[in-house]
């Protein structure tokens, strides 16, 4: 399933409404207003009133079919923006322009928040032109060294997620070095438990260790002889720690070309949270992924 596809499922949906956390930001209002502009998004724009307005003018964006929801100060632009989404007023959480410490924090809030009860964890997509789908990648965001629980969390979220916009059992990739269980190298030992538990992520097809090229190439698999129903099939990669699932991700965008989209689940809702550095198309392609797997 490809970014096209996937926008595709939302044709003749209504727009959803996409509570943004700190709307004051040229790039941020450039992303919504293409997603406005596409009928996917009816954005609920927190923050310094005076502030959203001069950063639209200054790109000349139209503010038309956005609401301004006014908030004085990032702490309290984000929880106006998860207040919206508990309310039942949004449909999805997107960080604009605020620190992560304040957006997470407001998310993360016992009390106010939108926690339900799950781990937050990320999950990135990858359109490559290399390949022929859609990989996505998880957890590259959230959580810096999971432990081997903490990765069967990850992956069953991801494994959720993926069903519910329409990839009901996903070939999975439990990346480590190379195929043999090396107890020098921790994520191969976690890689061959995570095997041993798969029933626990069906109907999703769980193998590993597996290196990155046995994942994805169906060549090197044949030619190192490895006898996988995942291998050079992976549609998920389960990293062995942010820092590589960091690393793959943006080589993946910076190397290999790929078109990206991430959403963060866990919450009540999807949550989009990406980088100052991301494209408005990119940003879109986050939201697109955000909404088709909204409740």
């Amino acid at each position: 399933m490809g970014f096209d596809r996937l926008r595709a499922s939302l044709a003749g949906l209504p727009p959803r409404r996409v509570a943004v956390a700190g709307a004051a930001s040229p790039g941020v209002l450039a992303g919504l207003a293409l997603a406005r502009d596409q009928g996917l998004a009816m954005p609920l724009l927190c923050g310094e009133e005076p502030a959203i307005r001069a950063a639209a003018a200054q790109e000349g964006i139209d503010l038309g079919g956005m609401e301004v929801c006014p908030a004085s100060g990032p702490e309290a632009a984000a929880r106006a923006a998860v207040a919206l989404v508990r309310e039942g007023a949004a449909d999805v959480l997107l960080k604009g322009h605020v620190p992560t410490p304040a957006f997470l924090r407001a998310v993360l809030d016992r009390v106010s928040g939108l926690r339900c009860g799950a781990l937050l964890t990320h999950l990135a997509a990858f359109e490559i032109p290399a390949l022929d789908r859609v990989v996505f990648l998880t957890d590259s965001g959230m959580i810096p060294f999971p432990d081997l629980e903490t990765k069967a969390r990850i992956l069953e979220n991801a494994v959720a997620y993926l069903a519910r916009i329409g990839i009901p059992a996903p070939h999975v990739a439990l990346l480590a070095a190379n195929e043999e269980v090396d107890p020098a190298i921790p994520a191969s030992a976690d890689a061959a438990a995570l095997r041993a538990m798969a029933t626990r992520f069906a109907p999703a097809v769980t193998d590993g260790p597996l290196g990155l090229d046995l994942a994805l190439s169906p060549a090197a698999a044949a030619a190192k002889g490895v006898d996988s129903p995942v291998a050079g099939r992976a549609d998920l990669l389960l990293c062995p720690d942010v820092v590589a699932g960091n690393l793959l991700g943006k080589s993946f965008i910076y190397v290999g070309g790929a078109r990206a989209a991430g959403v963060v689940l866990g919450a009540r809702c999807p949550v989009v949270m990406l980088s100052r550095a991301d494209t408005p198309d990119t940003r879109v392609r986050s939201l697109v992924l955000a909404l088709a797997g909204a409740e």
